[in-house]
């Protein structure tokens, strides 16, 4: 019986040696394996970068002018050439603009050929006059940035200046001499719109054809028109008509933006 019993106990601790023997050698066979690599980290994405072209800001127009005139100042004046030309500069990213508008009008012109000297009746001079129509304004336009076909509206306030000038040509060496018979200020403002197509862009430019209509009037102003100076030999006399000197303007150019 205590045979039986002391093989039993030995077959135990055998199979106990055995486990703990085995599990000594895969833990050494664990250790020993070579660990894995880490997971290897991408780099972060770089920002993309999209490249704004330059805001254009500035807007600038010269134009050739047709201006209608109505009213008592088209009783009296035709048709009228002249030129214009608007500066502008947008007003941060919205459709509003602030800037100034000029322009001239030639709406008479009389030319008389003179003797320069009575001894040398072959040589001749001309004695030139001309009814000049000056207007200066504020403006402030609205149209929209971006587009090829960009309508806009405009609205203006400043003053007009209208006068007539005698001028003669005296000769390559004297020059010449000239009188302004009359000259008046007055008040004006009005409105007006247009459209310009453009056809032609770049990075830093753009070019469009500028097509526009403009309604102006103001105060009451003096003026004289053709054939309205009176001479005679003791001189120059004449009757200014007054009235507000109101008009349509026609105008057609280039508009630049940059």
């Amino acid at each position: 019986m205590r045979r039986r019993r002391a093989v039993s106990c030995g077959a135990i601790a055998v199979a106990c040696g055995l486990w703990l023997a085995g599990a000594t050698a895969a833990a050494q066979t664990a250790s020993a394996a070579p660990s894995a690599p880490p997971p290897r980290q991408l780099p972060p994405p770089e920002p993309l970068v999209v490249e704004v072209p330059a805001q254009l800001r500035f807007q600038a127009s010269p134009k050739f002018l047709a201006g209608v005139p109505v009213g008592p100042f088209g009783k009296k004046v035709g048709v009228s050439p002249g030129v214009a030309v608007d500066f502008t500069a947008r007003v941060g990213r919205t459709p509003v603009s602030v800037g100034a508008a000029f322009d001239y009008l030639l709406y008479g012109r009389e030319i008389r050929r003179f003797a320069l000297f009575p001894a040398i009746p072959e040589v001749f001079s001309n004695v030139s006059t001309t009814n000049n129509f000056i207007r200066t304004h504020a403006l402030v336009r609205f149209q929209s940035p971006a587009g090829r076909v960009r309508p806009y509206a405009d609205v203006l306030l400043g003053f007009s200046y209208v006068y007539t000038r005698t001028s003669v040509d005296l000769g390559y060496e004297s020059g010449g001499a000239a009188t302004t018979h009359l000259g008046a200020f007055a008040p004006s403002f009005g409105a007006g719109g247009g459209v310009t197509i453009g056809f032609w862009s770049g990075r830093a430019a753009r070019l469009g054809l500028d097509i526009g209509l403009r309604y102006l009037t103001g105060g009451k102003v003096d003026y004289l028109t053709r054939g309205e100076l009176q001479r005679d030999e003791t001189g120059v006399t004449f009757e200014p008509t007054r009235s507000p000197a109101a008009l349509f303007g026609v105008q057609t150019g280039i508009t630049a933006d940059f």
